[in-house]
């Protein structure tokens, strides 16, 4: 069964990757605003978010017409996720593909919906963004669980989750500020395909050798360690150069004065003291 629903979850990647492109073609690329202000990272482009989205939005107008909630759409996220963890952490990880993708279509679609039917707010947001961390501690829990007698994997998974907290941790910082700091890469959506393509692809990879079930699930911790730790700490670094930039010079004490050599600065003491 593990085995079957990795591949299923594949076909059903390339379906969306094919119908997608099949109706690039007949109508031409639909516009995304979203993906616009988004972008795309280094290793991961553009045009593959676009046919996941295109799901995100096909699902979306049913559910906008079901009148569901954007805040129930963002609860069912966590729950999908807390699915994926346990699923995880027992090696299921054909079910844990399919259950970490509904959540992160969830996650997805939450803020799509907002956005379509006018309301979007702080408090929803507050909730999206605290909601957004649960999901990802329960997909790196499952997979500490399901490694914790395995050192190797183990110190891979609580290096990946130290990259991914760290880029949320940098993106908070800067958001509020003043100084333009590039977005780089290992953003949430980034971390979560390369996370749910390695659960589903270990199964197929076990089928070619038994030996080889974590290969993908290391390669993409690896992957989510490196680069999510370099870019928090280049981001943290051209954010503290940038306000440290724009800081003004500092002035001097009241009542001293400042002068350009050691003489001038004995004689404006001398002048302070007698006046």
């Amino acid at each position: 069964m593990n085995l079957g629903l990795s591949i299923a979850f594949v076909a059903f990647l390339a379906i969306v990757a094919v119908s997608y492109a099949a109706m690039v073609r007949r109508r031409g690329r639909p516009d995304y605003p979203r993906l616009d202000k988004e972008g795309g990272s280094t290793l991961l482009r553009r045009g593959v978010y676009e046919p996941l989205y295109s799901v995100v939005v096909a699902v979306g107008d049913v559910v906008k017409r079901l009148g569901v909630s954007p805040n129930a759409v963002t609860w069912a996220s966590l729950a999908f996720a807390l699915l994926a963890g346990v699923f995880l952490a027992l090696g299921m990880f054909g079910a844990a593909a399919f259950a970490s993708a509904l959540a992160g279509g969830c996650d997805a679609l939450d803020g799509w919906l907002a956005r379509e039917t006018g309301t979007a707010s702080a408090a929803g947001a507050i909730l999206d963004t605290t909601i957004d961390r649960y999901v990802e501690l329960a997909f790196f829990g499952g997979l500490a669980l399901h490694y914790r007698f395995d050192s190797m994997m183990l110190g891979l998974v609580l290096a990946a989750l130290a990259g991914s907290y760290m880029v949320s941790y940098a993106s908070a910082k800067i958001d509020g500020g003043t100084v333009d700091v590039p977005r780089g890469g290992m953003r949430r959506g980034e971390r979560m395909v390369y996370l749910i393509l390695g659960v589903a692809l270990a199964p197929v990879a076990a089928l070619v050798n038994p030996a080889f079930v974590n290969a993908p699930i290391a390669l993409v911790l690896c992957l989510i360690a490196t680069l999510g730790n370099y870019w928090a700490i280049r981001r943290m670094h051209l954010l503290a150069r940038g306000l440290t930039e724009r800081e003004p010079p500092r002035s001097s004490p009241p009542g001293r004065i400042v002068s350009t050599n050691v003489a001038d600065e004995h004689a404006a003491q001398g002048a302070l003291r007698h006046p």
